[in-house]
């Protein structure tokens, strides 16, 4: 997860065949926190509370859960990280160059909900990249902004589906943007939204991040600011249950650090090079 961070390790086991571009753990949260427009925010630094008393499980479920990801060389024989083709055709896919070993179980967290705003691609797609991130962790950013619009040729071929997971774990200002990011779910500007954010992410801990700049925001995308303000506000809490459910859905395999991936129930961690992705993508796809 992301902003300001050590950085995590490799999943544990094996020694791996690559180094895997890392992923964010939070920092010890600061002697003083800044005054805040949301206090209610400030129950929780994580979706997830707790997780200190889960830490040791989570940390044996990755080391069963998680193997090291190969990570193909762009430009290697094989390995195509931005392939194209005429619309309505399938994207040509390289043979897999990586040996993947799936955790059945994870396959069940695609949800190929239809009509999801926080998803790409169709819900019949034979892959689905579920991504887990936080809007303040800038290697989240560095896949939003880079890798991802890369892998939308496949999503147009209908080779793919993407669907966003909100795993907050850098407190007040990330939970304050996730929830941003789904109150422009609401008026099906969800993507619009989540670009915004990681095109401008502030500096964690700046003093950024308010109700004020996010439905600015919204009023500048051409949402409506009243109804936005107004769900961001989450007075029934719904969408802080969806990201309660988020949260819990990547602490059953994942620690919390971001950004971490599953390709159907291939279990990817860090910002990796958009190869890696395509390479897992053509496994998953045989």
């Amino acid at each position: 997860m992301t902003t300001d961070p050590t950085q995590s390790s490799p999943a544990p086991g094996d020694e791996p065949t690559h180094s895997p571009e890392p992923t964010h753990s939070p920092e010890p949260p600061p002697t003083s926190a800044p005054a805040q427009e949301q206090p209610r925010f400030r129950m929780t630094p994580l979706v997830i509370g707790m997780v200190s008393l889960i830490a040791a499980l989570v940390l044996g479920l990755w080391q069963l859960f998680s193997a090291p990801v190969p990570v193909p060389v762009p430009g290697q024989a094989g390995v195509s990280p931005a392939a194209t083709a005429p619309a309505g055709e399938a994207v040509p896919l390289p043979s897999p160059t990586g040996t993947y070993d799936p955790i059945p179980a994870l396959e069940a967290n695609a949800r190929r909900t239809p009509g999801d705003p926080t998803a790409l691609g169709a819900t019949d797609a034979p892959v689905t990249l579920v991504v887990y991130s936080d809007y303040g962790c800038p290697y989240c950013g560095r896949f939003s902004l880079e890798t991802l619009p890369e892998l939308r040729s496949l999503v147009d071929a209908g080779q793919l589906r993407v669907e966003w997971r909100d795993f907050v774990v850098f407190g007040e200002e990330s939970v304050m943007m996730a929830t941003a990011g789904q109150a422009a779910a609401n008026q099906n500007s969800f993507w619009e939204f989540h670009d915004w954010l990681f095109e401008n992410q502030p500096a964690r801990g700046a003093g950024t991040v308010t109700t004020e700049w996010l439905v600015d925001a919204a009023a500048d995308l051409g949402l409506d600011a009243e109804l936005f303000a107004a769900d961001l506000a989450d007075a029934d809490e719904t969408i802080w249950n969806s990201l309660v459910k988020d949260g819990r859905e990547a602490l059953n395999f994942a620690p919390p650090s971001t950004p971490v991936f599953t390709i159907n129930g291939v279990v990817m961690v860090g910002a990796q090079p958009t190869a890696a992705f395509v390479d897992a993508i053509s496994w998953a796809h045989q």
